[in-house]
């Protein structure tokens, strides 16, 4: 006899979704199963609520919760659970102390991984006073105890505001109520060149990580890569990507920015220890990615040899791959740095790619074209071309995300901005009009 699908089979299928945050295939899920008259229950509930949550869309994850009241089920502990992760990843809090009032109305008492929501949620936004709060209710109120999670998240929060000390003091609070530190730990006070670090920090993290003797993913090795690369330190960006090769796990992310870190440091040494794990990778069967491409750019970048990247990013096109955002990007900041600068190109480029339809005006992007034909003609060009919808909601959502700091992006593919902003020759196009 063939086997039917059960309820169990399809709370698997829907929750599936969550790894492409796909709402619409869950609820498509949803659909099949009723109309074969498989009834769902509360755990198809929570899958829909944990697809939506995973898409940052509260306003969904509440529907279904609804939904499954309405239809006669117990919300449970997953369920809010899966409330507050909705809230802690659309950057939201409003809402958040109300849900957790009609959790304990219903009689549940909040688990670490509730907690751990909540207190995200408010780290997540830099509300670090009420994060800290929760952590105390947590621990005292509830009678918690908190896991290295719950530290990680606090340091985490610490750090995105930029106070390293009080990160540093939740790390010695997590070893004092005997907690180890993990990967994640780490990795948050090293960071990933995505944010300034200061060279003492990266270099005495790096050592507590590898003393440490934990076994690193690619993301960890990405971000030790990312750190040591920028603040402009070649020689130890290629010895952590050196551990990585050894360990099998190098990505084309890592390799972009060990390229970039060694290009920039200049001399013909380095140009060629660069170019040697690109063949070296590639031997291993890795696909070079147009980050790679813009990172062998880099020197002509900050030169304004735009000639030159232009013939890096053909190159690229002539190996089948498809420019990008990083791509374009370099590409565009190799015209603003040109002398004379390059404005029509530079617009010409950007049109070419955008009516093309394969690529978004991401931040970036809108960034270097601003650098490279100045800020009034980057806004016509936007709205000639309809985006300044898209970036006016993606500014936006930065801003939720960090509250009182607007700045441009600190990366460039695997470049930091600030160093690529020093370089151009005209920096009044950088400023805010």
């Amino acid at each position: 006899l063939k086997r039917q699908p059960t309820v169990a089979h399809y709370n698997a299928l829907i929750s599936a979704c969550a790894a492409k945050k796909d709402i619409e295939r869950a609820d498509r899920w949803r659909f099949r199963m009723q109309a074969l008259e498989v009834m769902p229950d509360m755990e198809t509930y929570n899958a829909l609520m944990y697809v939506t949550a995973k898409s940052a869309s509260p306003e969904e994850t509440q529907k279904w919760f609804e939904e499954a009241e309405t239809a006669g089920h117990t919300p449970n502990i997953e369920s809010f659970r899966n409330v507050f992760h909705s809230f802690r990843q659309a950057g939201e809090t409003a809402e958040v102390e109300r849900w957790i009032e009609r959790m304990m109305e219903t009689g549940l008492q909040l688990d670490i991984g509730c907690c751990n929501e909540v207190i995200g949620a408010f780290a997540d936004t830099k509300m670090m006073q009420k994060a800290e709060e929760w952590m105390a209710i947590a621990e005292g109120s509830l009678g918690l105890k908190l896991n290295t999670e719950t530290y990680n998240i606090a340091i985490g929060g610490h750090v995105s505001m930029g106070n390293m000390e009080r990160a540093e003091s939740v790390v010695q609070r997590l070893v004092d109520d005997g907690l180890q530190p993990n990967v994640q730990t780490y990795t948050s006070l090293i960071g990933d060149g995505t944010y300034h670090r200061d060279l003492l920090v990266v270099d005495r993290w790096s050592k507590d990580l590898e003393a440490a003797g934990l076994e690193l993913d690619a993301t960890a090795f990405e971000s030790v890569i990312g750190a040591w690369s920028a603040v402009n330190n070649a020689e130890r960006a290629e010895a952590w990507f050196s551990k990585m090769v050894e360990a099998g796990l190098q990505t084309s992310t890592a390799l972009a920015t060990v390229v970039d870190a060694l290009v920039l440091s200049g001399g013909a040494e380095s140009a060629e220890a660069a170019q040697e794990w690109i063949d070296q990778c590639i031997a291993a069967g890795m696909k070079l990615t147009p980050a790679v491409y813009a990172a062998l750019s880099s020197v002509d970048v900050f030169s304004g040899d735009f000639e030159q990247v232009e013939a890096r990013m053909q190159q690229m096109e002539a190996d089948g791959i498809d420019m990008d955002e990083d791509s374009l990007t370099t590409l565009l900041l190799a015209y603003a740095n040109a002398e004379p600068q390059q404005s029509q190109l530079a617009e010409q480029m950007f049109k070419a790619q955008m009516l093309g339809g394969k690529m978004r005006a991401s931040r970036q992007v809108l960034e270097a074209l601003r650098a490279a034909v100045g800020g009034g003609r980057c806004l016509a060009l936007r709205r000639e071309l309809k985006l300044a919808e898209d970036f006016t909601k993606e500014q936006e959502r930065t801003k939720m995300l960090n509250p009182g700091e607007w700045t441009p992006p600190t990366r460039i593919g695997s470049k930091p901005w600030a160093a690529l902003a020093e370089a151009l020759k005209k920096p009044k196009q950088l400023s805010w009009e």
